[in-house]
């Protein structure tokens, strides 16, 4: 996770968080995210994070980054994730509308 310097005081992120940061600091600084921006991308987990999350070193995963913005569109926070190949699930429904 990063957070730009005017939220890096933000309370209760250590350990487990209880809830979304981005609402912790709407709570907590009045800062309001209006916009999130999600890209996923395919490729190998290094080996100490793989060995972090009980992994295999150089295996496929997922990764996903997030950017989200504020009403001026200013970083309020950003996040990668890695997600190795055999614990990721993606599943969509499509409707079609009557």
């Amino acid at each position: 996770v990063f957070l730009p310097p005017a939220f890096r005081s933000l309370r209760g992120v250590k350990g487990r968080v209880p809830d979304a940061i981005y609402k912790m600091i709407e709570q907590q600084f009045g800062e309001k995210t209006v916009e999130v921006r999600q890209e996923l991308s395919a490729g190998a987990l290094p080996r100490a994070l793989a060995e972090e999350i009980s992994a295999t070193p150089r295996s496929p995963c997922l990764w996903i980054t997030r950017v989200y913005l504020n009403a001026r569109r200013q970083v309020v926070e950003a996040t990668r994730s890695a997600h190795p190949a055999d614990r990721f699930r993606y599943q969509q429904v499509f409707r079609q509308s009557q």
